[in-house]
């Protein structure tokens, strides 16, 4: 998806590239693990669509995938295994990247109560220096719902909204995105290994940890609220896989509700920008993606010009216009007069 100012060098080379290209690059959904399927996200299956086709893959060690620009982790819901967890550290270290979306939490409503999911995705990125803990991101900045039928809206923490996001091309044009049951994220040093934030909670946020049972009707106060700023999406890059000699990137957020088409409400559209953006920078190898946000920001920073120049002109002429036209008035009126009392007799 283009945002409204982009540099004429992206749109130009965007274009060529599609041109040139005479298939789209292929982007892997890894499937096998509980994770929904091409069905459940068509929103942003037709955004990648005019660069990319996204296709279901299988860890095997028949190296196929190898073939994909980029592989996506969504919602994995049972536990992978060591070879599959080795065939993604196989694919990092051929310089390729991965977009993960990993619920670490979830809750039941029948049964009222949350509860913890482990794929040992989580394990595996642990070994990276990324830590995405089980518990319950609550933030006063959230969106709204029904408790019943026909009662009005309510704010409920549990889905906060987050609107604080760093500089880079995957946040570029996203205002705010709506997350559910979201969990914190912290990084420990490695060697060689850089961390970015990409999204953090407002400053009025907190954890809630397992066990838990959800109050609707719970009188929210600022003790529920001691945990501000916390890490929902971040990067990790650098020497991701031991022994090898290419960088290579993970973007991981820590809620996958986002990417599912069960979001069909305008407010989520900026949801779907945040994982298009993201997926299209880690698999962009032509660098159109750094190229978008470098437009970005130079027409913003170009914007500033004409806007002051034109107050300037505006402050200069329009203060002469009107005494020009002032003039001209009480010229006419002086000539008419004259012209009358010539006529007159006397």
């Amino acid at each position: 998806m283009l945002l409204p100012q982009m540099s004429i060098e992206y749109l130009v080379s965007s274009s060529l590239r599609r041109l040139m290209e005479v298939r789209r690059r292929k982007i892997g959904l890894i499937q096998g693990h509980g994770e929904p399927s091409l069905l459940q996200i068509t929103n942003v299956q037709k955004r990648l669509a005019p660069n990319y086709k996204l296709e279901p893959v299988v860890l095997t060690k028949n190296e196929d995938w190898l073939d994909y620009e980029s592989l996506l982790i969504l919602a994995p819901s049972l536990k992978y295994t060591d070879e599959e967890l080795e065939c993604l550290d196989n694919f990092l270290s051929e310089g390729k990247n991965i977009f993960i979306a990993l619920d670490r939490v979830e809750y039941d409503t029948e049964e009222n109560e949350g509860y913890k999911i482990d794929s040992r995705i989580e394990e595996w990125l642990v070994r990276k220096g990324l830590i995405v803990y089980s518990n319950f991101i609550v933030d006063n900045s959230s969106s709204e719902v029904r408790l019943q039928e026909f009662a009005p809206p309510v704010s409920f923490p549990y889905f906060p909204k987050i609107v604080n996001f760093a500089s880079h091309p995957s946040t570029e044009g996203v205002t705010n995105i709506v997350l559910r049951y979201a969990s914190s994220m912290e990084f420990t040093n490695i060697e060689g290994i850089s961390f970015t934030p990409l999204a953090i909670s407002s400053e009025v946020s907190g954890k809630k940890s397992l066990p838990l049972q959800i109050d609707l009707h719970h009188e929210w106060t600022k003790n529920d609220f001691l945990y501000p700023k916390q890490v929902v999406a971040a990067i990790i890059e650098g020497k991701l896989v031991e022994n090898t000699k290419k960088d290579a990137k993970i973007i991981v957020i820590s809620d996958a509700d986002l990417m599912l088409d069960t979001n069909t409400a305008k407010r989520f559209d900026d949801n779907y920008l945040f994982v298009t953006n993201s997926i299209d920078w880690l698999s962009d190898t032509s660098g159109l993606a750094t190229l978008k946000q470098k437009g970005v920001l130079e027409s913003s920073k170009q914007m500033e010009v004409p806007v002051s120049t034109f107050v300037k002109y505006i402050n200069l002429f329009v203060p002469l216009l009107l005494i020009g036209c002032a003039a001209l008035f009480f010229h006419y009126r002086r000539k008419r007069h004259i012209d009358k009392l010539r006529t007159m007799d006397f």
